[in-house]
């Protein structure tokens, strides 16, 4: 296996992390009041567009150059930290 094919399973498994994550955090919801539901959901759906994005970028990953395969790579390394932080606030926020 080379680096690429190394670097497209670990996205691969993060995304998986990321579905059992969004599913176990859309349960959580059920526990809290109808005002932060409100507001949880939504940030929700926004993390469940940017694991999408991500996901698409991963498929323009695998048909791109050698030449702009690092400056793909290196778009889904920004968006994967903003919506990892971004899961662990969401998180944080329902075991309050």
């Amino acid at each position: 296996m080379n680096d690429r094919d190394n670097y497209f399973k670990k996205i691969e498994t993060k995304l998986d992390e990321w579905d059992s994550d969004i599913e176990e955090l859309t349960d959580k919801l059920k526990t809290v009041s109808a005002d932060a539901t409100i507001v949880l959901n939504s940030k929700l759906k926004q993390l469940s567009k940017k694991r999408n994005e991500i996901s698409d970028k991963l498929e323009e990953l695998r048909d791109a150059s050698e030449d702009t395969w690092e400056d793909v790579r290196d778009d889904i390394e920004s968006t994967w930290k903003q919506v990892s932080t971004e899961f662990d606030n969401l998180a944080n926020r329902l075991k309050s």
